[in-house]
């Protein structure tokens, strides 16, 4: 577990890693932020071999999750191959690019936005990687 309290309203949330086993629900709940988009265009969703990547070891997925409910989850990535890295765009050098990571991607369920989770998230996946390294 990396985190757990209430929200204003007195809903307890769990924070956690999430894992291979968590990506069918992570892509339902990602489903229902692409429909609840009045701009389906503006969010480049994850695919299943994305997310399956990430949860190898190559980055970290975690969720936020109110009664076992997944309600919002965020993903960071370590990339990979030097041809797409986001670095070499930012001007970075070669040396710079082993400490560059991607906050890819944050879902949250429509009927839970308003809380502030993907600024809570950022924070919690980044006191993550930082326990992890």
């Amino acid at each position: 577990m990396i985190d757990k309290g209430m929200f204003p309203d007195g809903q307890a949330y769990v924070v956690r890693r999430l894992t291979e086993t968590d990506i069918p629900t992570v892509l339902r709940l990602q489903d229902k932020v692409v429909q609840d988009l009045d701009d389906k265009t503006s969010l480049q969703p994850l695919s299943e071999e994305e997310f399956r990547y990430i949860t190898s070891g190559n980055g970290l997925l975690i969720g936020v999750f109110v009664k076992e409910e997944l309600i919002s989850f965020r993903a960071l990535v370590v990339p990979d191959t030097m041809e797409d890295h986001l670095g070499i765009d930012a001007g970075l050098s070669e040396s710079e690019l082993d400490f560059v990571i991607y906050q890819d991607i944050s879902n949250v369920d429509p009927d839970w936005r308003g809380l502030s989770l993907q600024r809570r998230m950022a924070k919690w996946i980044m006191d993550e990687l930082a326990r992890s390294k």
